[in-house]
């Protein structure tokens, strides 16, 4: 079955997500389709490096933020572990 036809005007243009997981799987996915949908996308993945080359995951949140933004949406890779106060804080103030 074909992925539903994107909206004409996208109902989430203007709105930002933050979607925790967002590297792979269902989280990818939710964060593909926000950004269809709209929405500027932070992927926050648990990691703590940008070095991707020393932390696998970060590499993860990136390549999929890089595949949103090659289809036209925006889109950015958050390397933070938001079961922490501050993880969270920073996936917040990326997102703002």
């Amino acid at each position: 079955m074909p992925p539903p036809a994107d909206p004409p005007d996208p109902p989430l243009r203007g709105n930002v997500a933050v979607v925790t997981g967002g590297g792979r799987g269902i989280g990818r996915a939710v964060a593909a389709r926000l950004a269809r949908e709209g929405a500027a996308v932070v992927i926050a993945d648990y990691g703590g490096s940008v070095d991707t080359s020393a932390n696998p995951q970060a590499a993860v949140a990136e390549e999929a933020a890089e595949a949103i933004r090659a289809e036209g949406g925006q889109a950015s890779a958050c390397f933070a572990d938001i079961s922490t106060m501050e993880g969270g804080r920073r996936a917040v103030q990326q997102a703002l």
